[in-house]
């Protein structure tokens, strides 16, 4: 078993289902129930390469985080003091947070089909969460209403914390002990984007999701958008990625998004340069 496997079945997976499950349309509009159906379709998709692969691939996936630094650590295993550089200047008082869900969660099993340990994690970010690459310090710096930046972590952020310091087991409370439930030792993540090179009318979703309807300018001056996000974004991903396999992590990059700028065919591009 292996991620080139996934990565290649999920790949061979959605040039077979392409046409079946999107329009051109699921990955250009920035309509909510359009954006959220064209997820779980993905999600699908990824957790089916999982399986098919030989791994256990299941979905929304729970992975808490350790107080104690990890070997060869030096960051600070606290979230909240760990971001909380970020708002120092804006007098608000982040939530820590304990855990990162993830779309997909990849575990190894025995011949009993009993998990062993999680692996890997995939997830993905269609064209409402493309920003999620860019650092919140960044972002933050752009907006000026605290209470629109309550609790407003970018994913980037999140991630990179979970890669340093994700809890190696989960353990249950039973007869006053406590036993092991989820043991993790994260070997490889996959990261599947949407960047359409043509999107739809593009700041209305973003404002709404982002409760940002008065920065508008800001927006739009920030992520440069003119509809379109590959340009836009793709460097910042691969940046992410780039920063994520620098921790010890097989870390792959699929991007999707038209064929050629002309086309409406959409494909996956693999990013595997260092």
């Amino acid at each position: 078993m292996s991620v080139d496997k996934i990565v290649d079945t999920f790949i061979k997976n959605f040039n077979t289902k392409a046409k079946i499950f999107f329009s051109p349309m699921s990955f250009r509009s920035t309509s909510r129930n359009c954006s959220k159906n064209t997820h779980s379709l993905l999600q699908y998709l990824l957790i089916k390469a999982g399986i098919d692969s030989g791994y256990m691939a299941i979905p929304e996936v729970k992975i808490e985080f350790s107080e104690k630094k990890k070997k060869n650590n030096k960051n600070n295993c606290s979230f909240k003091k760990r971001i909380k550089n970020v708002f120092e200047d804006k007098n608000i008082n982040i939530k820590n947070r304990t855990f990162k869900k993830v779309d997909v969660g990849f575990a190894e099993i025995d011949e009993n089909n009993k998990i062993l340990k999680f692996v890997g994690f995939g997830e993905i970010y269609t064209i409402d969460g493309a920003f999620h690459c860019l650092e919140t310090e960044k972002v933050a710096e752009k907006i000026s209403d605290e209470k629109e930046l309550k609790d407003w972590i970018l994913a980037r952020d999140l991630l990179i914390h979970l890669v340093e310091c994700y809890k190696d087991c989960i353990k249950y409370r039973a007869n006053r002990t406590l036993k092991p439930y989820m043991n993790f030792d994260l070997k490889f993540a996959i990261l599947i984007v949407v960047l359409p090179k043509k999107a739809d009318i593009v700041s209305k979703s973003q404002l709404e999701k982002l409760n940002l309807k008065k920065k508008v300018k800001e927006i739009k001056e920030l992520f440069k958008y003119n509809g379109n996000y590959y340009k836009a974004f793709k460097k910042s991903w691969k940046d992410l990625r780039d920063k994520l396999t620098s921790k010890n992590l097989d870390c792959r990059l699929l991007v999707i998004t038209e064929e050629n700028e002309s086309s409406d065919k959409f494909i996956v591009k693999p990013y595997y340069d260092k």
